[in-house]
C-alpha cells in the first residue's frame, strides 16, 4: 500500500525507484490504512487486469522486478478451457497476506470470465472446521482452488479425502507459486500417522 504514493513522489522528483512489488490487490475490510488510498486502489485493481503501476505516464520512474500475480488468472482460465471446467471454488487464507493477495486476484479474475461459482475467506489461525468448507463448496464446484498458506493445504486434502472428495469427483487446485519453506511446505509426506491418507488424497 506504501508503494504508490512514493512511486507518485519518485516521479514528481524524477527518482528511479526499483521495487519488487507492486502488483497485489488490496483487500477491503481486511487490512486498512490512513488514507483514501485503499478504497482508490482497490477499485482501480478490479476494473485493470494488469494493476495500476501499468500507467506509465503516472509512474515514469517506476520498475518493477517480480513477477506479476494479475496473470494468474489467465493461467487459470487456460486449465478451465481446456478441460471444459465451469464451476470453480475459491477457498482463501485472509490471514495469509500472500494467500490473500493471490486469492483477491483470482476472485477478480476469475469473476470476469464468469466460472467462479463459490468463494469463501477463512482465518488460518482458527481451528476451524475445513469439513464445512468443503461441504459449502461441493454444493456449488466441482474445481477448488485453496489458496492457503502450505500447512493448510494438506488439512484441507486430508478433509477431503475424510469426505470421499478425492475419488474423481472433485479436482483441488493448489497455488503454489515458489518452493520455498518460507511459502510452507505444499508437500503430502510429513512423516506422521496420516501420510498414507495424504498421499492417497494428493494422487
Amino acid at each position: 500500500f506504501a508503494l504508490e504514493p512514493v512511486a507518485r513522489l519518485a516521479d514528481y522528483w524524477n527518482t528511479p525507484i526499483i521495487t519488487g512489488m507492486g502488483d497485489q490487490p488490496p483487500s477491503e475490510g481486511e487490512l486498512s490504512v490512513t488514507s483514501g488510498i485503499l478504497g482508490r486502489l482497490s477499485n482501480k485493481w478490479k476494473n485493470e487486469s494488469t494493476g495500476i503501476f501499468k500507467d506509465k505516464s503516472k509512474y515514469q520512474t517506476l520498475t518493477r522486478m517480480s513477477y506479476c500475480q494479475c496473470r494468474l488468472k489467465l493461467v487459470f482460465s487456460s486449465i478451465f478451457k481446456q478441460f471444459g471446467w465451469k464451476h470453480v471454488g475459491l477457498l482463501l487464507d485472509r490471514s495469509d497476506l500472500f494467500s490473500l493477495t493471490v486469492g483477491k486476484n483470482l476472485e477478480y479474475g476469475l469473476k470476469e470470465e464468469d466460472v467462479l461459482t463459490f468463494m469463501r475467506e477463512l482465518d488460518g489461525n482458527d481451528e476451524e472446521d475445513l469439513d464445512n468448507y468443503l461441504q459449502d463448496a461441493s454444493m456449488y464446484a466441482r474445481v477448488i482452488i485453496l489458496s492457503v498458506r502450505g500447512s493448510l493445504v494438506r488439512k484441507f486434502m486430508l478433509s477431503a479425502h475424510r469426505l470421499g472428495m478425492t475419488r474423481g469427483e472433485f479436482t483441488f487446485l493448489d497455488v503454489e507459486i515458489f518452493q520455498s519453506s518460507y511459502w510452507g511446505d505444499h508437500y503430502w509426506e510429513l512423516g506422521d500417522e496420516d501420510d498414507q491418507a495424504a498421499r492417497k488424497a494428493y494422487q
